[in-house]
């Protein structure tokens, strides 16, 4: 009975101790910014992914090819800023989030032309993915 009671206290401490490990090397939710997720949902399409954005700040054409993206929500809230090369004022600004009803899930379309910044505020997480054109039957 004893070495059963010693095993398991030894099983507890040994899940802390990994728990613990896990924590300071930043956990679940750690990741890269810029690696390519296969979504889990789709077939893979010849080995490309879609990417995911955190909070920060990206130039066009240095840190993102100049086009035409939608944008989806992961996780988080914040907002989403885009402005023009040169401009002060911003040409998009998206609020994100769950909460509440004012807050997007999902933006299409946004045109990113070289030199402009894409600014994320918050906690968001973002997916960002290549504008595919509509199809009107």
């Amino acid at each position: 009975m004893v070495y059963f009671v010693f095993f398991v206290i030894l099983i507890v401490i040994i899940i802390l101790v990994m728990s613990y490990a896990r924590s300071r090397r930043g956990g679940f939710a750690s990741y890269d910014p810029f690696r390519t997720y296969e979504r889990r949902d789709e077939e893979p399409r010849g080995g490309t992914g879609h990417t995911r954005l955190s909070a920060g700040k990206y130039v066009i054409d240095e840190d993102i090819e100049a086009g035409k993206y939608d944008f989806v929500l992961i996780s988080g809230e914040g907002t989403l800023t885009y402005r023009e090369a040169g401009e002060k004022d911003a040409a998009s600004v998206v609020e994100f989030g769950f909460a509440s009803a004012k807050q997007a899930t999902r933006y299409r379309n946004l045109v990113c032309s070289r030199g402009g910044e894409l600014l994320l505020r918050g906690s968001l997480v973002l997916e960002i993915q290549n504008s595919k054109k509509t199809v009107v039957n």
